[in-house]
């Protein structure tokens, strides 16, 4: 390592960084402690410090207090949260971000038909009848006691399509995607009807 301490926190960040895209610590681990990861990089508390609050600031570790820190199991929330202020600055609207998926949905929904393996197409059928048994239920006409259970019911069988497409980066698109706009959706305080699925 470089020993220029103005450039020893990146780097130090950078080799975490590394650790994390090659699995050597998975999401939701506890990364190393602070003084093995002083060891490990000769270097001081501080720089370890500021390396691991540089990784917690990107979303990627959460500090757990006493506990120790561990790598976020949930990798695309940092990314939603940039892109949700990326696009208030643009102004973009829940029609925008459904736009949007109207134009992946098509590919993605091809791509699984061609590619699925026969767990996730039977992964996708449970998912449809749990959908479609929200819309049967008692007090599907008062919207908002429905709308938590239908986001998580439809963003996992967008996400499981995108995900039975063998394309990564579309199920972490979509992913993304239909966070944010069940996000907007909810910031509403819409009651979700049958004319929005």
């Amino acid at each position: 390592m470089t020993k220029s301490a103005a450039a020893l926190p990146a780097q130090v960040a950078q080799s975490l960084l590394q650790r994390i895209i090659n699995q050597e610590i998975q999401p939701g681990a506890v990364i190393p402690t602070e003084r093995e990861l002083q060891e490990q990089y000769s270097v001081s508390r501080t720089v370890v410090r500021e390396a691991v609050k540089s990784l917690e600031a990107r979303g990627l570790i959460v500090n757990n207090g006493g506990q120790g820190a561990t790598v976020n199991a949930n990798l695309t929330d940092s990314s939603t949260q940039a892109l949700l202020l990326a696009f208030h600055r643009a102004h973009v609207t829940t029609g925008d971000l459904l736009k949007t998926r109207l134009l992946l949905e098509p590919q993605i929904a091809a791509d699984a038909a061609a590619h699925a393996t026969e767990v996730q197409i039977r992964r996708l059928h449970a998912l449809e009848r749990a959908m479609e048994a929200l819309l049967d239920s008692p007090g599907t006409s008062d919207g908002f006691k429905v709308r938590d259970a239908w986001a998580s019911a439809d963003s996992r069988f967008h996400i499981a399509l995108a995900e039975a497409s063998q394309n990564p980066l579309l199920a972490i698109l979509i992913e993304i995607l239909v966070g944010i706009a069940w996000q907007q959706r909810s910031a509403t305080e819409d009651p979700i009807n049958e004319e929005q699925i």
